[in-house]
């Protein structure tokens, strides 16, 4: 049994269970060598393990102007070794035309991925990631080792607890758990803020994290006192906001 089987309890209906060949990305995605060796060397097994789709679920699918929510896959990326995750989940999360819950299996730990997706602008036939509600991912979950927060989690992605109103709702569901996840693990206790609220508050500790990040590389190669001791000041700024705001969650 999958640890989606053991934890999740999709219905047999929806298992799918198929082996998605490494080659059929390198071509139909046009990787480039560099990309290619990051999926060889870090990848044994990607296989389609379920897909969650209105005719069986008596779930409707949704359609606007922009996007296509048929139905929702659950791919398993089984790895030898976790390096270069996000790059790796980007290319499968842009490749799979449909919204994806993309779950990376390393020994006993998850890591889990999702991202909202759109119409490519210039081209109907592909996608794109929500510019809005793009990838987001949990930390590594081990799951002989599940606290409060990890179990609440796979607890709401069982498909009992996703809103049945349609396939975007209910995948909004997904993606609202895990950004709730991510909001109670930086504020090491239970946040109390809605989603929308989250991602904000996330995005903002993402972005004070990427200034120090390049303050820090600037001050490596400063060779003046004054200019690298301004740089640290900031750092030290930066630091105070991201406890801020880490503290508003």
């Amino acid at each position: 049994m999958t640890w989606i089987e053991d934890y999740l309890d999709y219905p047999e209906e929806c298992k799918y269970g198929i082996k998605i060949d490494k080659k059929q990305v390198y071509d139909e995605a046009q990787l480039k060598t560099r990309d290619k060796n990051t999926f060889t060397k870090n990848i044994e097994k990607i296989t389609w393990s379920y897909y969650l789709k209105p005719d069986i679920l008596n779930i409707p699918p949704y359609h606007d102007k922009t996007r296509v929510y048929d139905e929702v896959e659950i791919i398993e990326i089984q790895l030898r070794e976790f390096s270069k995750i996000n790059r790796i989940a980007d290319i499968l999360l842009r490749f799979i035309p449909y919204p994806i819950l993309l779950i990376f299996e390393y020994d006993t730990r998850i890591r889990i991925y999702t991202s909202h997706i759109r119409e490519h602008g210039s081209d109907s036939t592909k996608i794109t990631l929500d510019d809005n509600y793009g990838m987001i991912y949990t930390d590594w979950i081990n799951l002989e080792q599940l606290d409060e927060l990890s179990t609440e989690l796979i607890e709401n992605l069982k498909l009992k607890n996703l809103n049945n109103t349609n396939i975007l709702e209910l995948y909004k569901d997904i993606y609202n758990s895990i950004l709730i996840y991510n909001g109670s693990r930086i504020k090491k206790d239970k946040t109390r803020l809605e989603p929308e609220e989250i991602k904000e508050k996330l995005d903002l500790i993402r972005k004070y994290e990427y200034e120090i990040s390049l303050n820090k590389n600037q001050i490596k190669e400063e060779t003046n006192f004054n200019a690298k001791m301004k740089l640290n000041v900031k750092n030290k700024e930066l630091k105070d906001k991201i406890k801020e705001t880490i503290n508003e969650l």
